[in-house]
């Protein structure tokens, strides 16, 4: 399954130091980080 992470919410875990944490919620995905917001 593809799981697509909005970038805000993927810099807030970088800050952080806990990228590592949306690694194991998401062990069995994808990941996949937005780059553009297109609303």
């Amino acid at each position: 399954m593809l799981v697509i992470i909005d970038c805000d919410i993927a810099s807030t875990f970088a800050k952080i130091d806990r990228i590592d944490l949306l690694k194991r919620i998401f062990s069995k995905s994808d990941l996949c980080i937005s780059m553009e917001n297109n609303i």
